[in-house]
């Protein structure tokens, strides 16, 4: 089942992400062309506030061409871990950072194309801390109950899949029932 790279091509060299070709041989012993995206490992992050409110983001996102509601995220930087990574993106993003951060799963959010793996942590005990989103990023702090929240899911409101799947999973995995 598993593919054998034969060879790999770099095609573009960006910023926050690369693009190879890399030519594999298929189990059958046929060759084939895969294209990759390369690009860091991320976590996301689940805010949950002293009074059971998640603390989710507005933000305009040129690929989707909208406007969509997303848990914090973001790219983990080179020797980081994922906790240090969630650490600071919330800070950045949210303006807050937080006394407990409970793994809740890890995922591929696009293993097709992409090696990005996602760390998803639920972060409690909620403080204030100064924001500082990335000079080219425009944010808005929203909270929703999490009732709220599996609605906007269901009505097509959040549509961001790392947002839906940290809901989800918090919802199965760690809130009261």
């Amino acid at each position: 089942m598993e593919e054998r790279v034969l060879r790999s091509e770099r095609l573009y060299e960006g910023r926050i992400l690369n693009l190879r070709i890399d030519t594999v041989r298929l189990p059958d012993r046929r060759e084939s062309a895969r294209e990759v995206v390369e690009h860091s490992n991320a976590v996301t992050i689940l805010p949950v506030d002293k009074d059971g409110q998640l603390v989710l983001l507005r933000q305009y996102r040129l690929p989707a061409k909208a406007v969509l509601l997303e848990a914090p995220a973001g790219n983990m930087d080179e020797g980081e871990t994922p906790e240090e990574t969630a650490h600071r993106e919330l800070r950045e993003e949210t303006g807050y950072d937080c006394r407990e951060l409970t793994p809740l799963l890890n995922f591929y959010p696009a293993p097709g194309f992409s090696e990005e793996f996602m760390y998803c942590f639920l972060a409690t005990g909620l403080y204030e801390s100064a924001a500082s989103p990335d000079e080219d990023e425009e944010v808005e702090v929203v909270r929703y109950s999490v009732e709220s929240a599996l609605e906007a899911i269901q009505s097509g409101e959040i549509i961001d899949a790392k947002t839906i799947v940290s809901i989800l999973a918090y919802r199965l995995l760690a809130a009261d029932p």
